[in-house]
């Protein structure tokens, strides 16, 4: 089952935008990097990337930290939310927002279910 989609935003640049739903929680850090690596190919240095979503690792820990490692050595993408920030169930960030440009912060919308 893919898990990770893309979506190519054609403007005036390319912004090429990975929404993620990523293994699992238990898999491993180099199966989470195996489906990046799968979803964004060999033409990330071309376009402008956004790579957003449940990542199931948390980004305080050591597995967390190699994730943000490797994304940003390979990809020259960087985290963009604060890991501190946490799910309202768990103590833990899942859900984070890497880019390989500064992002411009437009407010935030929820939904309340």
């Amino acid at each position: 089952m893919k898990r990770v989609c893309t979506l190519q935003l054609y403007t005036s640049k390319t912004i090429f935008v990975l929404p993620c739903y990523m293994p699992k929680p238990g898999s491993t850090v180099d199966e989470s990097i195996d489906a990046v690596e799968e979803a964004v190919g060999d033409e990330s240095d071309e376009y402008k990337t956004i790579l957003a979503g449940d990542f199931n690792i948390n980004m305080s820990t050591e597995d967390g930290r190699t994730f943000c490692e490797v994304l940003r050595d390979v990809y020259w993408s960087h985290l963009r939310t604060n890991p501190c920030h946490w799910t309202t169930r768990e103590r833990t960030s899942i859900d984070a927002v890497f880019s390989t440009h500064d992002l411009k912060c437009c407010g935030v919308y929820f939904q309340i279910f």
